[in-house]
């Protein structure tokens, strides 16, 4: 069976699985473009969506944001992150609600997912450059590339109505995906009633023939998220390669990349009742690597052990079996930082480092300068 012809067929018939436009989401957002929306009437919204609020009081508390003492209550939330940043993530949510769906293509929705938030954090660093709201470069990266979404869905259906139609890497699939994420995003646009701004970026954004001021800040956000994925740290040499920045506004952006795992953080989703439905893990190194390593996997009172098999400055391997495309939190001596799983065999993992700052790419590079000759990859 040939799938993309079957992909493309289903998509120009309309035979796709459209989700329901984000309710809450839309209702914030009205609330939040209406200047005499007080917190009052924004807290009764969040108290219809209690996985939002939480998300609102995690962000809140995070480093980005706190200033001084804890923030316990949704009211003092919403002061501390103000309008913009909820507009933000209420649309965020919904979007990472479609990567819990599981199903036999779950890297791809998390790696979508990833990318998705990536886009739209540096897209609303970036805005500034071109002239472009951040408000709207947000919400267009965390949507230009919607289409993904979707036609991860119609894969993984036809998949299973033929399971014996194809076998192909999950490169070849996530390739399959991006053939046809515009046709499904002009899609869900036209389904949602997306606002033309919004909708322009989903359709225009590979089109090199058109240019605005917010296509080119998505062109450069993902560039961007592309160079994240080849480096465990990027500095302003690194995004000296997008030609479209100049100098001085790639050493700004490469100031603000570490905050970007921050972000994630506020996403992070609790253990629910077994180390299968964990969606996200906190990964303990040793302090001292001797012969025998071990990593202790740690979340919400689950813990696993695994040995460290290999350990270098771009990627580590641990002998236990992670989901590829989830973000995991990593403590290896004075070093704290995030990396990503790139791949699985079912009993071991290889993670990345991933958007280390100066500092925390210096306490790595001390910490596997003690590795053992036999662990080096």
């Amino acid at each position: 069976m040939d799938l993309d012809a079957a992909m493309a067929e289903r998509v120009k018939k309309g035979k796709v699985s459209v989700p329901p436009s984000p309710v809450v989401a839309l209702r914030l957002v009205q609330l939040l473009a209406d200047e005499h929306s007080g917190a009052g009437a924004l807290v009764q919204a969040l108290e219809q969506d209690q996985a939002l609020a939480a998300i609102v009081l995690r962000l809140a508390n995070s480093a980005a944001y706190l200033r001084s003492g804890q923030v316990v209550s949704l009211k003092a939330a919403v002061v501390t992150l103000g309008h913009q940043a909820l507009r933000e993530l209420s649309v965020a949510k919904e979007l990472h609600e479609r990567t819990l769906v599981t199903g036999p293509l779950v890297a791809l929705r998390r790696r979508a997912w990833r990318e998705s938030l990536s886009s739209a954090r540096i897209a609303s660093w970036v805005a500034p450059f071109f002239g472009c709201p951040a408000e709207d470069a947000f919400v267009a990266g965390l949507l230009h590339d919607i289409g993904r979404v979707p036609a991860i869905g119609v894969l993984e259906q036809l998949l299973r109505e033929h399971p014996a139609a194809d076998t192909r890497s999950e490169e070849g699939w996530w390739a399959m995906v991006e053939v046809h994420h515009l046709a499904f995003g002009a899609l869900l646009a036209r389904s949602w009633g997306l606002p033309t701004l919004i909708a322009g970026a989903i359709a225009q954004h590979h089109d090199l023939a058109v240019s605005s001021p917010l296509l080119e800040t998505l062109r450069v956000a993902d560039e961007v998220v592309r160079l994240l994925d080849g480096e465990p740290a990027l500095a302003a040499h690194h995004l000296g390669e997008i030609a479209a920045l100049s100098t001085e506004q790639g050493e700004a952006l490469a100031e603000q990349l570490p905050l970007l795992p921050g972000t994630f953080d506020a996403f992070r989703e609790p253990a629910l009742r077994e180390p299968a439905n964990v969606i996200d893990y906190e990964l303990k190194l040793p302090d001292a690597l001797d012969p025998e390593l071990q990593v202790t996997l740690t979340c919400e009172g689950l813990v696993a052990e695994a040995d460290v098999l290999s350990v270098s400055l771009a990627l580590f391997g641990v002998r236990r079996a992670l989901r590829v495309g989830q973000l995991v939190k990593v403590r290896a001596g004075e070093a704290r930082f995030h990396a990503r799983v790139t791949a699985s065999d079912g009993e071991a993992s290889e993670l990345a480092p991933w958007a280390l700052d100066s500092r925390q790419a210096e306490e790595w590079r001390r910490f596997i300068a003690r590795k053992p000759v036999a662990l080096a990859s």
